[in-house]
């Protein structure tokens, strides 16, 4: 008995030398170093959470994340003031030991992360149901009331800091502030080599660790044994729900109409690749029943079928398709057949000495377009740096090694800002369906402006084409129509802004499911509209707008 306490004795001093020696090291005291990893975990929760609804749901429900958020902070600043105010035996024993209610908060914090992610990937909530079941708005309260709970325990731990030293509080603001920075910029780092259920792991070790810290720190309780007991105990708990969450991770809740949900129901469909990183999660999905060419003409020849291909979605919305390519061109007929082709055909009686810039680029149907008509180079744009990687890594033999073809330039950059400080020009630029099809009819674009379609930066596409060049953009068509309405109004401006007749530089095609829009800085030619009249009336695309079109 004597041994194990003098051994025990030995431990406890070990362990205070060690918490010393890190004090000194990094200047701060244990309440200190615990606030910057309260502070950094939850900023690295906040940025987690947004990929996570980004893939399950859509990128504007980060709205939602800084809502729920902001919850559990006001609720817990409510509660302090009100304790404070009230002079409460509860805030009396409050102020007494607010050591031991700060490691309370903090280890709450860490056993909350886990657990409130995991449930609420169980909660069944879809954004599209919302206006039709009652329940949806059920479940959408289940949301918040589980994700804010762990913001509400890192704001307890970190205003139980700041209002129980405030002659210290620019200090600890500082502190603060630091640790939000670099919970941020961790996120970004740890979504670079892990998938969003992993991510958290390490969220959750920041956590863990700043509870540790304060489980350890002597203004906990005046009684060794009994802070001995509480550390002891929190430190079961939160081993628990790590072993727990590790052993069975929760999987991101996809909601039904999802594209990668849709591809999941396809015959012998499975994801055979999945890359992660801060811009989005790609998965390749691999199904016989997966055939991709939107737009594609009704009336198109048995021989315009697509090759074998496999399904490409990033964040779960469809991205376009990896096309078996084998290096020959002719056998991609089923190009020509579809409505993203009409700016070729517009330029068929132009050299053959194509410039193109393909704006997200994705799996390659825009660069096979280019290539197939002959492009001497082509400059393909890709935002999330694991599409090119997959094409030139573990799919190249299936995709002909596209990306690695000497006339074609792989960037990864956003699609206006690689235009606008680009110093060439190009006599095609492609910015084809960008907008998954789900996203154009849940209506995205009113809750978030895509930067693509603004006025500004069609004017930054005409300034860098090639003298008779062709701007082409395509978009989902939808009933009533809408979106090809904005984009022509909007092409309408930038040339009136450039001092150009919009009425001789306009061309809108329109297919079964899609409309595309060609812009010029000079105005259509009489052997341009030909062509183009000719392949429209071949394969049955209305001819919305041309150039001398007269009303019904």
């Amino acid at each position: 008995m004597f041994r194990w306490s003098a051994g025990r004795d030995r431990t406890e001093k070990h362990g205070h030398l060690v918490l010393v020696a890190l004090r000194v090291l990094v200047g701060i005291r244990c309440r200190e170093a615990a606030l910057v990893l309260v502070s950094a975990s939850a900023l690295s929760y906040q940025v987690i959470l947004v990929r996570a609804f980004s893939i399950g749901q859509w990128h504007h429900f980060a709205y939602m994340v800084i809502s729920i958020a902001l919850l559990g902070f006001g609720a817990s600043g409510t509660l302090l003031a009100a304790l404070e105010r009230g002079r409460t035996n509860t805030a009396r024993s409050l102020q007494d030991s607010q050591g031991g209610w700060f490691a309370i908060s903090a280890t709450s914090f860490a056993v909350a992360l886990p657990i409130s992610f995991w449930l609420t990937q169980r909660v069944p909530f879809d954004a599209f149901l919302i206006v039709w079941e009652a329940r949806q708005v059920l479940y959408l309260g289940c949301y918040y009331l589980l994700l804010s709970v762990p913001f509400f325990a890192a704001a307890t731990a970190i205003g139980l800091t700041l209002t129980s030293e405030s002659e210290q509080c620019p200090r600890l603001y500082a502190y603060n502030m630091v640790g939000s920075g670099a919970g941020a910029l961790l996120a970004v780092v740890v979504l670079s080599v892990a998938r969003v259920e992993w991510a958290l792991v390490g969220v959750m070790g920041l956590a863990q660790g700043a509870a540790v810290i304060a489980l350890l720190d002597e203004k906990l309780f005046v009684d060794r044994g009994s802070r001995r007991l509480f550390a002891a105990t929190g430190v079961a708990i939160m081993a628990i729900t790590t072993l727990a969450y590790v052993f069975r991770p929760p999987a991101v809740r996809l909601s039904q109409y999802k594209g990668l949900s849709y591809a999941l129901n396809l015959p012998h469909a499975q994801v055979v690749a999945e890359r992660s990183s801060p811009v989005g999660r790609v998965d390749v999905v691999v199904s016989p029943a997966i055939r991709e060419a939107p737009g594609l003409s009704l009336v198109a020849p048995t021989d315009a079928v697509p090759p074998w291909q496999l399904g490409l979605y990033v964040d779960g919305e469809s991205a376009g398709a990896i096309t078996a390519f084998n290096g020959d061109t002719s056998t991609l007929n089923y190009l020509d057949w579809m409505i993203t082709a009409a700016p070729y055909f517009a330029l068929q009686d132009s050299p053959r000495d194509l410039r193109v810039c393909v704006l997200g680029a994705g799996g390659g149907a825009g660069v096979l377009l280019a290539l197939r008509h002959a492009a001497r180079q082509v400059d393909a744009v890709e935002l999330d740096p694991n599409v090119p990687e997959l094409l030139r890594g573990e799919f190249r033999d299936f995709a002909g090694g596209l990306y690695d073809r000497p006339e074609v330039r792989v960037h990864r950059a956003e699609a206006r800002a690689f235009v606008q400080a680009a110093h060439g020009t190009w006599d095609v630029i492609d910015l084809s369906l960008v907008d998954s099809f789900a996203a154009s009819a849940v209506g995205v674009g009113a809750v978030n402006e895509n930067y693509l379609y603004t006025r500004e930066a069609f004017e930054a596409f005409l300034s860098h084409l090639r003298p008779g060049g062709v701007l082409a953009v395509t978009r989902w068509a939808r009933m009533p129509p809408r979106d090809e309405l904005k984009l022509f109004a909007t092409a309408v401006a930038a040339l009136e802004r450039m001092g150009l007749n919009p009425a001789e530089r306009l061309v809108l095609i329109r297919s079964w499911a899609m409309a595309t829009l060609l812009v010029k800085k000079e105005s259509f030619t009489t052997p341009e509209l030909s062509g183009l009249r000719r392949w429209t009336e071949e394969r049955l695309f209305d001819a919305s707008y041309f150039p001398g079109i007269a009303g019904d």
